[in-house]
């Protein structure tokens, strides 16, 4: 499955909206799905602090430790383009709902204790700055994006 990001980009930018799926579980609401998003620096800053200790191995997970809902993420890209809010909901597919994951979190634990220092929550704290707002669009225009 493609990251959220690289749908609701090019949603705002073409039509003013993102679209996403809307609950079918009674302990979430619309929007509320939560995931654990990671910019691809801090994915590579824990690889390196792996390869640079070679003592420390095993398997590990690797995220900020910190879910973000997609109403938020939606939020930021329609802020990122200078857009309006503007979200719609629609039925998540049949087959999909009983096996789709309503939140995702790294825990962090053994990383944490190899060493590695916890990532700061970067979409949650610095979203609405101008980082944040770069750090959406890095992510939803990369060379391999057929989005950009």
């Amino acid at each position: 499955m493609a990251s959220v990001i690289l749908h609701a980009y090019p949603q705002v930018r073409d039509t003013g909206k993102v679209r996403l799926f809307e609950s079918h579980r009674p302990d979430f609401g619309h929007g509320e799905q939560r995931r654990d998003f990671i910019h691809v620096a801090e994915v590579l800053t824990g690889i390196k602090f792996l390869l640079d200790k070679p003592a420390v191995n095993g398997i590990f997970n690797l995220g900020t430790g910190t879910p973000h809902t997609y109403n938020q993420l939606a939020e930021n890209v329609c802020q990122a383009l200078g857009k309006p809010v503007n979200i719609e909901y629609f039925p998540m597919p049949e087959d999909l709902r009983h096996r789709y994951q309503y939140e995702t979190r790294a825990d962090m634990t053994k990383f944490n204790a190899a060493g590695l220092p916890k990532f700061a929550d970067r979409f949650g704290n610095s979203c609405k700055a101008t980082s944040g707002i770069t750090w959406i669009k890095t992510i939803a225009i990369s060379p391999t994006s057929k989005h950009a």
